[in-house]
């Protein structure tokens, strides 16, 4: 069970009494399901008292934050458990590297050449990075002077099962294997006969920007914890060496934080405002936190976005029955959830709405092919293409997976070069979306209820969620293909979009989008086309205050 899971189950069993003990895991990444979770379970254990037990595990020894926290209220027992590390040789830089991939692959050919047997890790802040540094190691001759031949695998979140095995599998005798890895293998993968640790220094952090109200991605120094982590992973099985690609006097400064900064003092707190609200807790500014506290500009920041979604009564400050209280009980980002909830309370178009926001909660493009099949993969892709942008796109591929006959449905990604396993997992959310909405007193049949030939309904409906990501065609393509209305910003299409490519004198006027992403630029996915009147119609409060 998720700690999302649990507490949701707080609406209907507020003080968890059907279970004895809770066991919170992976403790040390501090995200906000885990912290609203842990803020939840000491409000309860003060009401049970000693019939509710909390056991909170954590991969990092930086464990004072959970026994403070509730040692003022409860009998805490701390237990460590050793993890027996061979010695390690922890080697720094002279001088700061310039690029960091290419002193990653330096380092990888030198311990290659010069080192005795033993298989290498490698940390590095994103895909993108290991696909660079794979194929700079691949254009490079790594025969000279080894003894082994030398082969390389990336280990990171948006690969195949088929390929993270690859990681994890031992390699012939005679070969070395680099594994070119995200913070994954920290502690949430462990990777096997690993003696030698590459530490680039870099993490990518999800960072909340209230200005643009986007959530970014940035490359950021790693803490002293996540490094001490990254070294463990080459003392696992015998001594082993750490070569970190900074400088000691760089690792010792403010630049490398002792700790990992939690979500709850980087990410929108809107989603934990929202629960903690609806589960009676009225003063957010005092409430019980975990240490540190959440900045009291981030909590106000937090309720103005859920004012804006209408789910706070700006007067009164209570949730609104019937958005705020429902939203809060969804497992969707508030945005997403809002949709979802409107599709049924004024659009009409609930059955677009469950298949599109469905296949948006996966969060991947289900459009899979290799690069010899890309031409016939676009050709078919075009069948399912609509003039309206990418979500209503999404809705018919899960509407053609779901027609398919459930023994065929293998077959009929496998023809469509779509993703089997993600379309899965897309349609077990719709009956799982379906199910909460019942719960929360929607009848099936408005669940059932199409707007057939007027996609303009659930074009409306998505605009009544996310109305604040809303673009306009530039004028100057070289800087971005859309403006955002809110902030000015510029940005581009993203490669999965049906509209990446399009010239640009074609690309819709305006448009919303449900997410961006950042890689080298910002780039925006999830584009539905608009009429702009819809924005001052539907979300005239947020709009008439940008407009001023």
């Amino acid at each position: 069970m998720t700690s999302d899971a649990l507490i949701r189950e707080c609406f209907t069993d507020p003080l968890l009494e059907k279970y004895s003990v809770i066991i919170v895991d992976e403790a040390q990444a501090r995200n906000i399901a885990t912290d609203t979770l842990l803020v939840l379970a000491k409000k309860i254990m003060r009401k049970r008292h000693a019939d509710l037990k909390l056991v909170i595990v954590s991969s990092s020894t930086d464990i004072q934050v959970f026994v403070d926290y509730f040692s003022d209220d409860h009998k805490v027992l701390a237990l460590t458990v050793s993890d027996d590390l061979f010695p390690l040789d922890i080697h720094y830089l002279q001088e700061p590297c310039e690029n960091y991939v290419t002193s990653a692959v330096e380092t990888v050919l030198r311990i290659h050449a010069k080192e005795d047997p033993g298989n290498i890790l490698v940390f590095l802040p994103d895909k993108f990075d290991i696909r660079q540094a794979i194929q700079t190691l691949e254009d490079q001759d790594c025969s000279a002077g080894a003894d082994e031949s030398l082969i390389a695998v990336p280990l990171h979140a948006e690969i195949s099962a088929k390929e993270q095995s690859l990681a994890f599998d031992l390699p012939p005798s005679g070969v070395r294997k680099v594994v070119f890895a995200t913070e994954i293998a920290e502690t949430s993968a462990t990777v096997p006969g690993i003696t030698y640790v590459v530490d680039s220094g870099y993490t990518k952090q999800h960072i909340f920007d209230h200005a643009s109200r986007l959530e970014r991605l940035d490359i950021r120094p790693i803490s002293r914890v996540s490094a001490d982590q990254r070294a463990a992973r080459a003392g696992l099985v015998q001594s082993g060496k750490v070569y970190r690609l900074y400088t000691l006097g760089a690792f010792q400064s403010q630049l490398f934080p002792a700790r990992n900064a939690p979500e709850t003092c980087r990410l929108s707190l809107a989603s934990m405002a929202l629960t903690l609200k609806a589960l009676g807790v009225d003063n957010l500014v005092r409430f019980d936190y975990l240490q540190p506290t959440p900045p009291p500009e981030q909590l106000s920041q937090a309720l103005e976005q859920l004012v804006i979604l209408n789910a706070i009564d700006q007067k009164s400050g209570k949730l609104t029955a019937d958005l705020g209280m429902h939203l809060a009980q969804l497992p969707l980002d508030l945005e997403l959830g809002a949709c979802l909830l409107n599709s049924v309370r004024r659009y009409k178009c609930a059955r677009e709405a469950i298949a599109a926001i469905s296949m948006l909660a996966i969060d991947a493009d289900p459009f899979k092919a290799s690069y010899e099949q890309r031409e016939e993969a676009a050709e078919d892709k075009g069948d399912f293409m609509v003039q309206q942008g990418d979500v209503l796109t999404l809705a018919n591929v899960l509407f053609g997976f779901q027609d398919t006959p459930r023994t065929a449905q293998r077959q009929w990604c496998k023809r469509h070069f779509l993703d089997y396993r993600l379309l899965e997992q897309a349609d077990r959310i719709s009956r799982q979306l379906v199910n909460c909405l019942l719960k929360l007193g929607y009848k099936r049949g408005e669940l059932q209820i199409s707007s057939c030939d007027q996609p303009s309904q659930l074009q409306k409906c998505l605009v009544s969620g996310l109305f604040a990501n809303a673009a306009c065609r530039n004028d100057d393509a070289r800087e971005g293909k859309y403006r955002l209305l809110s902030s000015g910003l510029l940005v581009d299409i993203h490669p999965s979009s049906i509209f990446f490519g399009v010239e640009h004198a074609q690309l819709p006027e305006y448009v919303v989008f449900v997410k961006a992403k950042e890689t080298k630029r910002l780039h925006i996915r999830g584009i539905t086309r608009i009429e702009p009147e819809w924005l001052t119609e539907i979300a005239p409060h947020f709009w008439n205050i940008v407009n001023k």
